[in-house]
Formats: structure tokens, sequence, C-alpha cells
């Protein structure tokens, strides 16, 4: 399956790193973005991230004819035919299985539609489960060399080497919204098609992204008039062009956005003692003991007491118990 990724590229590298080879003039072009009078369009929704989750808007590469476009949609199918506002929608459509695919209206209606869109990123996330614990990898293509600076605002900037995307076969659909909704604009979504997972893999998950393994695989994918449902499913299958390291338990919380997401770490290094709520309360609030001078001033019995003497005898119990009514009556 695929429930995270990664895609930190910025809006014009990510245009140059989805060149393509334009059929009718036998030129490379660069894809547009989607929209907008000033050429921005759907460029200024797009924010690069290290951990991208479902409900999140990535980029992802259509056609049309033979013009591409990049365009952002939100990462989970929301069917075209569902009734009532965006929220309402309870299933999740992150993932469509290849298997099934023809089978349920809200990925086989789109498919029919030549609705068929590219998923873009620099990788995707995996974990492992091992004793219980879940451990991290990040996968992504053997050839990617991604060189990353960090800029002063934190936003990711790439230099040197464009790194090779990763892209995975998807289907989108068009949700308008409903006379009387909060919602005034058609909301475009998409679901990424999974496989089962290729041999080199499958100690990882049972299940992988449709990888479209190079410019042939993308264009045939995406030409819906050459190639119909029919035909363009079978070029979804296995990859075995995939590297892949472990990274940090940081990617398990989809509030951290940084560089640490995607770092390789090793596993055979001690790991740190986690600290528990108590013990940090303890280490930052000490325990005051007064100073001797609180206690001079004090004059209090209590702290000028002598310490106990363990060989002082017992006190008679009669004695005892007339002392016990003198302090509680």
């Amino acid at each position: 399956m695929c429930g995270r990724t990664a895609c930190t590229l910025a809006p014009d590298a990510l245009q140059k790193a989805c060149r393509y080879c334009c059929r009718r003039s036998g030129k490379q072009r660069e894809p547009q973005w989607r929209g907008g009078n000033d050429g921005e369009g759907d460029k200024s929704t797009y924010y690069p991230s290290y951990n991208v989750c479902p409900q999140n808007r990535t980029p992802v590469l259509t056609q049309n004819g033979e013009e591409r476009a990049l365009q952002t949609m939100k990462w989970g199918l929301l069917p075209s035919w569902h009734r009532g506002d965006a929220k309402s929608f309870a299933y999740n459509m992150s993932n469509a299985r290849l298997d099934t695919l023809q089978q349920k209206a809200s990925f086989k209606t789109p498919l029919k539609k030549g609705q068929r869109c590219v998923i873009l990123a620099d990788g995707f996330f995996e974990w492992q489960n091992v004793s219980g614990q879940k451990q991290p990898y990040f996968v992504y293509f053997k050839e990617s060399d991604v060189k990353v600076e960090k800029k002063e605002d934190g936003e990711a900037k790439h230099k040197g080497i464009t790194p090779r995307l990763l892209t995975m076969a998807g289907l989108f659909d068009v949700w308008t919204p409903p006379d009387g909704s909060e919602d005034s604009e058609p909301l475009y979504t998409y679901t990424i098609i999974t496989v089962d997972a290729s041999p080199s893999l499958k100690w990882l998950h049972h299940r992988m992204p449709a990888i479209l393994d190079g410019e042939e695989a993308v264009s045939k994918w995406l030409d819906c008039g050459q190639y119909d449902a029919e035909k363009a499913l079978l070029l979804l299958t296995s990859s075995e062009m995939l590297a892949w390291h472990p990274v940090s338990t940081t990617v398990n919380n989809s509030r951290n956005k940084t560089e640490d997401c995607v770092k390789k770490v090793d596993l055979n290094s001690p790991k740190p003692k986690r600290e528990t709520a108590l013990t940090s309360w303890l280490k930052k609030s000490p325990r005051k003991r007064p100073s001797q001078s609180a206690t001079a001033e004090s004059g209090s019995s209590e702290h000028n007491a002598p310490p106990p003497n363990d060989t002082e005898e017992e006190e008679p119990l009669a004695k005892k118990q007339r002392r016990f009514k003198q302090i509680n009556f």
C-alpha cells in the first residue's frame, strides 16, 4: 500500500523534472500549472513537504490531447456521484487495488472516463513490523540523486542534479458541490493504484504503488486516446527499480515536515532512552530544600530537632494515648 509520500521539489524545479517530448513538434516541453491567467494557477497551492499524508494536496500530472499539465489534487478519491458535503464522505480511498479496480463503482467510473493521472513524489514511506515495533523506510528510484540545502524561510531548495521523480499510476475524479453547499468550487481528488509487492520488497510489505518506470510508461498511461483502459492496466506491474533505506520514526507524526523524515538512520546504533512525562517533570522541577539561613531564622523545633536516636527507649503506651488525646481534642 502507500500511505505516506514526500515531494520536496520547488514548483519550477518540478516542471523541469517533468519535461516530455511532444509527439507533434518533436521538441522537449515542460508541463504548465493548471489555471490562472498569470501562469500561476495551481502552482500557488502546492507546498513542498517531506511528509505528505492523505487529505493533503499534492502535484499530479494529467494530459489533455498531447498537452500535459501540473495541478494540485487532494489525496483520497471523492467520487463524483457523492451527495452531501465533502466532509461527510467517510471512506478511505487513498489507495485502489489493481485487482478490484474494475469492480468498484468509485474507481470503475473514472477509469472508463479516461481520468488517469500520474502522482509525483520523491518517494514513499513504508513500515516494517518488527516484534510489535514499526520501523519506517523511505523507498525511491535507484537513480535518484537529490542535493538539498535549506533556505532561510525553511522551504526546501534543491541544487545540483535534478532527481528522478517517482511516478505512480493513479485515477482522479472531480466532485461538484451541491446547491447550498459550503464548498463553491469543484474538488479534484485522486487515488494511488497499488499492486502486489515485487519480490525484493515483500519483506517490507505485501503491497506497493503501481510504478510507471520511464517516460514511455508515463506517456502510455496518460494517453487515453491511444491506450484504452484494458491496455493501460497491462502497464501496471510491480517494479524492481527501487532502492530504500531506514529512516527515523520522526515521520510517524504527520505534523513533522522536516528533512529528518527522509534521512537515513543506522538501526544498529543505540537508541536514546525514552523519557516519560513524569521523569521530564522531575528534571524540570527539582525538589526545593530550605536554606540554612531560613532554618536559623525560623527557630522551628522541627528543623532544629536532633536526629533520631536509635537507642532511645520506646515511649510507654499509656503516655502515647494521653498525648494523642491532647492533640486531637
